[in-house]
Order: structure tokens, then C-alpha cells, then sequence
């Protein structure tokens, strides 16, 4: 979680317009510094602040057995 957190940070500038950039920035900050309390929250997936951003990571955490997907 921390790590997909951290590449959708880097990749911001790529993924949302430029008028809500400075949003989504201080949402993916925010989670960075609190990972602690977003991985104890259950359920885990889907994260809030993932989705319509990056949604691979979405993606991966509802085909986590072998399956077709991979």
C-alpha cells in the first residue's frame, strides 16, 4: 500500500488535471504519513484514495489468487 501510495504521488502530474493536482497531493501526502493507520483499517481494499487514480492497485488486490488476471 505504501508503495503504490508513493508511485501514484510521483505520477500525480500525469494522472489529474492541474486544478485539482494540489488536492490530490495533500490526500496522498497525508496517507504516506499515516500508513500505520491505513493498514489497519479494515476493509482494506478498496482504498479511497486510489481509486480513479491508479486503479492497478485496486485491480491487484481483487485478484489476488491465481487466476486469469495474472
Amino acid at each position: 500500500m505504501a508503495w503504490a501510495c508513493t508511485v501514484t504521488l510521483t505520477k500525480l502530474p500525469h494522472l489529474v488535471e492541474d486544478d485539482v493536482l494540489e488536492r490530490h497531493q495533500g490526500i496522498l501526502e497525508g496517507v504516506d504519513n499515516a500508513v500505520d493507520h491505513w493498514h489497519s483499517r479494515l476493509p482494506i481494499f478498496p482504498p479511497p484514495y486510489m481509486t480513479g487514480l491508479n486503479d492497478w492497485h485496486n485491480e491487484w488486490l481483487d485478484n489476488l489468487i491465481e487466476g486469469p488476471y495474472w
